[in-house]
């Protein structure tokens, strides 16, 4: 299989499991396969990870027409996970925070020639979720269809050379994605 080109890993922390949700974070890593081993994206010199985490504002979500899923708030409450943040820390309104992320991409894209894949983690789980978040701020999303990729499918389809433990994840939307792009790195180091 080859993989050589650009990536973007896309991991969400969401108050919800179907798109329409609320998201609270957005975690973004770009990465590079070159001759079939990963290396990371820089926009100067494409040798070290370019990534970032956006912090979305809840308030704002559910003012754009997102919901909040109980079941998944209770979970996400009794896990103790912080979902205000810092008082100091700075949430961004979903608008922003797409924008944000469309730059992220954008980025890459132009450093790719025009030719990137897109990844979430599970076909019906991240990019569908940004896809009705996009909807709701009538905005596109900065990728087409046929760019996505799906690392939970990727990840069963090489679990004989490396095993992958989804219930190890952290629950923190960079460091999910950090964690999906060493997978992958883990995998074609182990590929014939």
């Amino acid at each position: 299989m080859n993989m050589d080109g650009w990536h973007v890993m896309v991991d969400l922390e969401t108050l919800g499991r179907k798109p329409g949700c609320v998201i609270h974070e957005i975690g973004v890593v770009a990465f590079q396969v070159r001759n079939g081993r990963v290396g990371s994206f820089d926009a100067n010199e494409p040798k070290s990870a370019l990534e970032w985490l956006h912090l979305v504002d809840i308030e704002s979500c559910q003012s754009d027409g997102l919901t909040i899923d109980a079941a998944t708030l209770k979970w996400a409450l009794l896990a103790k996970r912080d979902l205000l943040g810092a008082p100091d820390e700075r949430r961004l309104d979903l608008r922003e925070a797409l924008e944000l992320l469309d730059v992220d991409v954008q980025a890459v894209r132009r450093a790719s020639g025009n030719k990137l894949s897109i990844w979430g983690n599970g076909a019906s789980f991240d990019m569908p979720i940004l896809e009705a978040a996009y909807k709701v701020v009538g905005r596109t999303p900065p990728w087409f269809y046929w760019e996505e990729r799906c690392f939970r499918t990727f990840a069963a389809l090489y679990a004989d050379l490396v095993p992958w433990d989804a219930k190890a994840a952290e629950h923190g939307a960079l460091a999910d994605a950090r964690r999906q792009v060493a997978h992958i790195a883990q995998v074609l180091l182990r590929m014939p």
